[in-house]
């Protein structure tokens, strides 16, 4: 009787510099997405980078600023919150890291081309719509 052992390599997962910063920044903000005093600053501190080569980073890699990062993240957590919970505005701006729920409004209007009112309702609409058995007649 014998047993034969196969040992080889793992799968090799090459990331560039560049990925491997995205991930990292992106780990970072979803950990930090409520705290409206996390920043531009903290973020840099926690992936570490100084704010201005975070600044030239993430306007290389997306072609935002990192404020504008920051705020892009926490708006689409926003709708995420909005379509997978049934919370109410201002929750779901505090719980998205925003301190002001008119700023907050306004951005998302200006980032999804609606009131987060209008996309809840939008959102509620096409889960209806969704669910409901379709006739043929």
């Amino acid at each position: 009787f014998r047993r034969e052992l196969t040992i080889g390599p793992s799968d090799i997962i090459v990331e560039s510099s560049d990925e491997k910063l995205m991930n990292r920044v992106i780990k970072v903000m979803s950990e930090n997405i409520s705290n409206p005093d996390f920043g531009v600053e903290e973020l840099g501190r926690e992936v570490g980078l100084n704010r201005t080569h975070l600044y030239r980073k993430l306007k290389q890699l997306t072609n935002h600023t990192a404020i504008e990062f920051v705020r892009n993240m926490r708006l689409q957590r926003a709708a995420q919150l909005f379509t997978q919970n049934k919370l109410y505005v201002a929750e779901v701006a505090y719980m998205s890291g925003f301190k002001e729920l008119s700023y907050f409004r306004k951005i998302f209007r200006e980032f999804y081309g609606m009131s987060p009112q209008e996309y809840v309702n939008n959102c509620s609409e096409q889960l209806r719509n969704a669910e409901s058995p379709t006739t043929q007649s």
